[in-house]
């Protein structure tokens, strides 16, 4: 199994700190399945943000096309002394949407997007193409190749353009995966572009990493980051350095398997002090879900997750300040997904 990308370094830790939690908004998921296969799927959500007063939502629909053709290398095996592979036929997926883009700021007002986007997939040849458009009135498009070029190796071509405007941006990027090491690079479609390189390499449980972005307008090394650590079934290490100036380590430790604690620490050169956070996650039973963080700036919160039945979820979190009685944050959601 190949190492992850370096941007999921630490991300157990990352996701106890920010699954879970929804103050500010109130929200409603539901998914739905139809056809003799289930092979339609129906997804609508709403969300209303409670600070600005701003309701956003979301329709998407996916239909999964009735399978052809044959996979790619990636998914054939061995079947005998003579090197034959055998080939696993995948379906391809088409899928339709609408969507938001929430963002929670405590400086800035919570920006509403909606977007609609079309995938198809062409398993005979690894290519999966996607097509978005959003209420900025920017068209997308997302075009990946996977294996094609060379085995565990993924190429996008991911694009914008805005035709009030005129406005065109692309970005080129391609992942390569490998058992022992895992390297990205994007690159901006433009005549000066930022070039971002990442590797992670692992050995047993330890992985190191290192990335780095280079403008090629001022030839100068604008970021620079270095990451080390250690991920097992029960817990994950994981330190980084960035520019030099900036340090941190994060910790996950699955206690039991209903309990899960976490830590992050941070400190940068020059600062009045260090940054530090505590989490944890406590399922008494498979019904309900207990969450909680604090952090050094006496900001709590906590959630809890109940399910009601096998296809509805209730998720209830709030957010306070334990030094003042200002910027308490509450929040509801409700998802309904009936099973298969």
């Amino acid at each position: 199994m190949a190492p992850p990308t370096f941007a999921d370094l630490g991300k157990s830790a990352k996701d106890l700190f920010n699954k879970g939690y929804n103050f500010g908004f109130l929200k409603i998921d539901s998914t739905s399945k139809a056809g003799e296969k289930n092979d339609v799927e129906f997804k609508v959500a709403t969300a209303h943000n409670l600070a600005s007063g701003k309701l956003g939502g979301n329709f998407d629909v996916k239909y999964k096309v009735p399978q052809y053709g044959t996979s790619t290398p990636s998914t054939s095996a061995d079947t005998g002394n003579m090197g034959k592979r055998r080939r696993t036929a995948r379906q391809p997926v088409m899928t339709y949407g609408s969507g938001v883009r929430l963002t929670d700021s405590s400086s800035r007002p919570v920006r509403v997007v909606h977007n609609v986007a079309a995938k198809w997939s062409f398993p005979n040849y690894g290519i999966t193409l996607t097509e978005k458009w959003n209420t900025d009135n920017q068209l997308g498009t997302v075009v990946e190749v996977n294996e094609q070029f060379g085995r565990g190796l993924k190429v996008t071509l991911d694009s914008t353009y805005a035709p009030h405007s005129g406005k065109r941006s692309g970005k080129l990027k391609a992942d390569w995966s490998l058992p022992t090491a895992r390297l990205t690079t994007d690159v901006a479609l433009t005549t000066a572009p930022v070039v971002n390189a990442a590797a992670v390499f692992q050995r047993e449980s330890f992985l190191i990493g290192a990335s780095v972005a280079f403008d090629t307008a001022t030839n100068k090394m604008t970021n620079s980051q270095l990451a080390f650590g250690q991920a097992t079934k029960e817990y994950t290490l994981h330190s980084f350095i960035i520019n030099s100036n900036e340090f941190g380590a994060s910790l996950f430790h699955k206690v039991c398997p209903n309990t899960e604690i976490g830590a992050i620490l941070g400190w940068k050169v020059g600062g009045t002090g260090a940054n530090f956070a505590v989490a944890t996650k406590y399922s008494p039973s498979r019904d309900v879900t207990f969450r909680a963080k604090l952090n050094n700036e006496s900001q709590f919160a906590a959630a809890v997750q109940h399910t009601l039945s096998p296809a509805l979820k209730l998720n209830l979190s709030t957010q306070m300040n334990l030094t003042s009685n200002e910027a308490h944050k509450f929040g509801l959601g409700l998802e309904f997904e009936p099973s298969n």
